[in-house]
């Protein structure tokens, strides 16, 4: 049927793109409030033991690389790590009005693990086609009136 396969768990029903068989997510944040003014930090922690992908096969009549000659999600990809942060100031007056001032640090280790591979059975076959995005930081302001 093109899918590889049907006789054993590995093929027709085998696992689906990006199914991890662990995932560990930890995430926290506290605040202190001193006068007017509430300071928080929070973190987000995530493990990942690696997406399932497979090598997918020419299907002449189709016209696609629609097959999946080694099963379905026979392969797994490499653990990755994320782990983000979150710091604010919020200052707050009058009854209804506050503003808060926050930094999101995104990919903190700024880690550049392979998240997706080339499936199609050709010569790029199991090269890296995206990685984890690089380090970024994220600066905003909210007015609350």
């Amino acid at each position: 049927a093109g899918l590889g396969s049907y006789t054993n768990e590995a093929g027709y029903y085998g696992y689906l793109p990006y199914h991890s068989l662990h995932t560990v997510k930890v995430s926290g944040s506290y605040t202190v409030t001193t006068g007017a003014w509430n300071h928080t930090v929070g973190a987000v922690y995530e493990f990942d033991s690696g997406h399932a992908w497979q090598k997918r096969g020419w299907v002449p009549n189709y016209q696609d690389y629609s097959a999946m000659p080694e099963g379905r999600g026979t392969r797994f990809m490499p653990p990755v790590n994320y782990f983000d942060v979150h710091l604010a100031e919020n200052f707050k007056w009058g009854k209804a009005q506050s503003a808060e001032i926050a930094v999101d640090i995104f990919n903190v280790l700024d880690l550049s693990d392979p998240v997706t591979y080339y499936e199609n059975d050709d010569e790029n076959f199991g090269l890296t086609l995206y990685r984890q995005e690089p380090r970024s930081i994220r600066a905003s302001l909210k007015l609350n009136y």
